[in-house]
């Protein structure tokens, strides 16, 4: 994930207010880090920085805003692998932008495990209850967007198990939490730092993380 912007700054940067668009929409995990970042921004270079979230299409809309502005650094994005990767590896046709040129990196801000939650009522206690369903019952699973890493990684949980789930998308975190613990959907498999809270105050489970170590 990386915050990025285009265009090269002046003299004076910066004298003004910047603008940190981000792709989801308030309360979930994408609007949570764009919050830090621009808190932390501002306190380093004494100017303001003004979260704007711009949620959809699992964050392609806010880089398609980012890339179309003023290519002077005070409208930059909270990038995800999902927008800045994968969408433009699938689908490049269909984005209103184009990976690398229409972006300068800025910087790395950081690097996530995802993990598979579930509502603390939910039926399942472990992920292997859930892969042991799942292989005879289509089971629904919530990302923040078609396309984004998420998405493609539980496909590809989905593909290896040889297991029946249904991808439901939403705009962000927030709204498909709200769903998960109504009972709409199954689980929600996503970036997992933000939700830790969630589960510390037994709103949610986590059945199992990625990455190369606990």
């Amino acid at each position: 994930m990386a915050a990025v912007a285009g265009g090269v700054a002046h003299a004076a940067y910066p004298d003004r207010p910047i603008t940190l668009v981000v792709g989801f929409p308030p309360g979930g995990g994408g609007d949570l880090y764009g919050r830090l970042v621009a808190t932390a921004m501002g306190k380093t270079i004494g100017q303001t920085v003004i979260v704007e979230n711009r949620p959809g299409a699992g964050g392609n809309i806010a880089a398609g805003l980012v890339a179309k502005a003023a290519p002077d650094g005070y409208t930059i994005l909270l990038a995800m692998s999902g927008n800045l990767a994968v969408s433009p590896a699938l689908k490049p046709q269909s984005l209103p932008y184009k990976v690398p040129e229409d972006f300068t990196p800025i910087g790395l801000i950081l690097e996530a495990p995802h993990g598979l939650f579930v509502a603390t009522p939910s039926r399942f206690k472990t992920a292997q209850e859930v892969i042991k369903t799942a292989k005879d019952k289509e089971l629904t699973f919530a990302s923040t967007g078609t396309g984004g890493a998420a998405h493609i990684g539980m496909e590809t949980i989905k593909e290896l198990g040889h297991l029946k789930l249904l991808h439901v998308p939403y705009k962000g975190s927030g709204p498909a939490i709200t769903d998960m613990i109504g009972g709409q959907i199954d689980m929600f498999f996503a970036t997992a730092s933000p939700l830790v809270p969630q589960v510390q105050q037994g709103q949610l489970r986590v059945l199992a993380l990625t990455g190369s170590q606990r």
